[in-house]
């Protein structure tokens, strides 16, 4: 009997143990790219749509430049426009205009997360 009641507790502490173990073996995510802003909780990812676009035009930089700016200053309906009417341009490169549809879709997130109601 005794036997029987050490194993129990063997086996109990183990499970106890690995109930607590385990929260701690979730992955931390990736941080976000260094100059990317976080909104709402939502990656922005700015710096690889200014990259997509350091060889472009002046015109399409300063575009970019512009969409920055609104970000930092939160004018996301702004923002969204101006990603909208950037990736239209018939100029641009898969490359950009798959830049400019990922932060697009990001902004919108953030939209959607902040016309959301809160719950209270």
């Amino acid at each position: 009997m005794i036997k029987t009641k050490a194993t129990k507790s063997l086996v109990l502490g183990v499970f106890a143990a690995g109930l607590f173990a385990w929260p701690g073996c979730k992955k931390a995510e990736p941080p976000p790219p260094p100059g990317s802003m976080q909104m709402l909780g939502i990656n922005v990812d700015l710096p690889r749509l200014e990259q997509e676009f350091q060889n472009a035009s002046p015109e399409l930089q300063t575009a970019v430049q512009e969409i920055k700016r609104q970000c930092r200053t939160w004018q996301l309906l702004k923002m969204g426009m101006a990603l909208d009417k950037l990736g239209n341009n018939p100029s641009l490169t898969a490359s950009q205009k798959k830049a400019v549809s990922d932060v697009l879709d990001q902004v919108n997130r953030v939209l959607a997360k902040q016309a959301a109601p809160s719950g209270r």
